[in-house]
């Protein structure tokens, strides 16, 4: 394919963070690529700004993913002011308006939808990519670009293909697991006598003692799996000495994330995004569920998170919305379709429907996309 061709035809598409230096860098090298921004990490950007203003995040969250789901242009100018007014009514004050103005509003075309109508692999974040900075480049920022793609196209594959056939002829066994590490940690705890000094509540809440300061306490969450000793992504040791006290407690972590997914529920602490679900309860941090996985840390770690029971709850419930029989009774012989001023055919709904799926208008939802799975199979 001629190079010409392949400007014309085809848009390279980027997905960065929201860093200026790289956006710039983007822009010289390739001068014609479309530039997008990680929604992860946009709505990781605005939870953590709006985090600081007590009862408004939720709302704020809400507010940028209304606009992320535009479509076009005018759709999204009109959005804008209806979510700026509204902001401004409930807060009554100009802060979180100006802070969207200043900081979203100006480059909507690299988050909101109507910005990403053209083939970008249906991806929205760079998270999968963004592991390659730490697992092979040492967390290093300063990286010739040769270096990169030689990176990519080399040493990703030659490792991987290294590390199986050791593991095939047995000459290396498997890595240190981390959790290991952390359960040795929190074995050390426990033998110091600690266990005593943790403090573990119905919710899941706990007040555990630190190892080495005395008096000094970390509020973990069994619910979540968060502490603010773990900051590096580690499977935390406070984390795992809780609840290895937790269980001999009798605590059921498993049934207090299923209350919590409820609640969460209940209170319409997420929103449904295509295939996306979006989690920004209070209590805890803002989680994507795409696909069965999570981007939360229990997750990470391998448990059954609140945000996937969140999503199982939902379709549960919708599932029970489906089985309700359509007819109550059946007969032997073949009723004709018949079509009046008041009810369609079948055959001209799905004509329609149709129509539908195709207009600027289509709208896909978690709700819609289980109803027609569900129909389908």
């Amino acid at each position: 394919m001629k190079k010409d061709s392949l400007q014309q035809d085809v848009k390279i598409c980027i997905m960065i963070d929201k860093d200026m230096q790289e956006m710039n860098a983007v822009r010289d090298v390739f001068p014609n690529a479309v530039i997008l921004l990680c929604w992860f990490h946009v709505l990781q950007s605005i939870d953590s700004w709006s985090g600081r203003m007590e009862g408004m995040r939720n709302e704020v969250v809400r507010s940028m993913i209304k606009l992320k789901q535009c479509t076009t242009q005018g759709e999204f100018s009109t959005e804008a002011e209806n979510v700026l007014k509204h902001l401004c009514d409930v807060t009554r004050d100009t802060h979180v308006s100006d802070y969207l103005k200043e900081n979203w509003l100006p480059i909507a075309n690299m988050w909101s939808q109507f910005g990403r109508q053209m083939y970008h692999g249906n991806s929205e974040t760079n998270n999968l990519s963004e592991s390659l900075k730490y697992q092979f480049m040492g967390a290093n920022a300063n990286r010739r670009l040769g270096q990169l793609l030689l990176l990519l196209s080399n040493k990703v594959v030659d490792f991987y293909r290294y590390i199986d056939e050791l593991h095939k002829v047995g000459r290396i066994q498997a890595g240190t697991n981390p959790a290991a590490v952390s359960d040795s940690s929190a074995k050390k705890m426990i033998d110091k006598g600690l266990s005593p000094f943790c403090n573990v509540k119905d919710n899941g809440d706990c007040s555990v003692p630190s190892e080495h300061t005395e008096g000094k306490f970390y509020s973990v969450s069994l619910t979540f799996l968060t502490c603010p000793f773990a900051l590096l992504g580690n499977v935390c040791k406070y984390i795992e000495f809780a609840k290895s006290v937790g269980a001999k407690l009798g605590v059921d972590v498993l049934a207090i994330r299923k209350k919590q997914s409820q609640l969460i529920v209940e209170n319409k602490s997420y929103t449904e995004e295509r295939d996306y679900l979006v989690v920004h309860c209070d209590d805890c941090q803002l989680s994507i569920v795409c696909n069965g996985q999570c981007s939360c840390r229990a997750n990470r770690f391998g448990e059954t998170c609140v945000c996937l029971l969140v999503q199982q709850f939902l379709h549960d419930t919708q599932s029970k919305k489906l089985e309700t029989p359509i007819m109550e009774a059946q007969s032997s012989d073949p009723v004709p379709e018949t079509t009046t001023s008041n009810q369609l055919s079948t055959s001209q709904m799905i004509v329609d429907l149709n129509a539908w799926s195709n207009s600027p208008n289509f709208k896909d939802t978690m709700e819609l996309h289980c109803a027609v799975k569900k129909k389908h199979t």
